[in-house]
């Protein structure tokens, strides 16, 4: 009779292992267990008071959210075009699987959807820049620092804020006052001096 290890071993090369010598002397292992280190850290802790300072530090990051822009007050008046166009990197199919748009053809949001508002992005902590903004026609107010939640109590208008300088840097926005509208198919970007104004 046949066993499996007897047929495996006709496949598999044996490997020959034995023992030479101890290397060196071996020690008992005497670190603290990972797992004893971390209930002894829970238990020094205040959960209600680790609780609270969290809770506290996310209110404080709510309301003044971390600064995308700081003291970048325009000197001089400078405008650009954003064409919003882009070109799809892939087909786009409908729930039937039919093509609506080849993969390679542009697609302009703007041909599609007029915007009627403006943005207009101030640092928050100017009050020259706070007064500018809120003399401005149909426009939307958005923060690059300072906090949105006070002005918005203050003032009783939406106030948004620009997370981390994202619209910013997508605009090409590096000074402030900032306008951005749309002209025909493409934004018009302007940072504006406000100086004297």
């Amino acid at each position: 009779m046949l066993v499996e290890s007897d047929i495996m071993s006709d496949y598999i090369p044996t490997m020959g292992a034995e023992m030479i010598a101890v290397l060196g002397t071996l020690f008992q292992i005497e670190e603290t267990d990972i797992k004893d280190v971390l209930m002894k850290r829970m238990q020094k802790i205040n959960m209600q008071q680790a609780q609270k300072t969290v809770q506290e530090r996310i209110k404080k990051s709510i309301k003044t959210p971390p600064p995308a822009f700081q003291n970048s007050r325009c000197l001089r008046y400078k405008t650009w075009l954003f064409d919003p166009t882009a070109v799809l990197e892939k087909d786009i199919v409908d729930h039937k699987g039919h093509v609506l748009k080849k993969k390679g053809a542009t697609y302009n949001p703007l041909s599609q959807r007029k915007i009627s508002t403006q943005m207009i992005f101030i640092e928050g902590n100017d009050p020259e820049q706070v007064a500018w903004a809120l003399k401005q026609a149909r426009c939307k107010i958005v923060l690059v620092n300072g906090s949105p939640i006070d002005l918005e109590e203050k003032y009783q208008i939406p106030i948004y804020f620009d997370q981390r300088g994202f619209l910013c840097c997508k605009f090409g926005i590096h000074a402030f006052p900032a306008r951005v509208f749309q002209q025909q198919d493409v934004l018009r970007c302007e940072e504006i001096v406000i100086s004297g104004q």
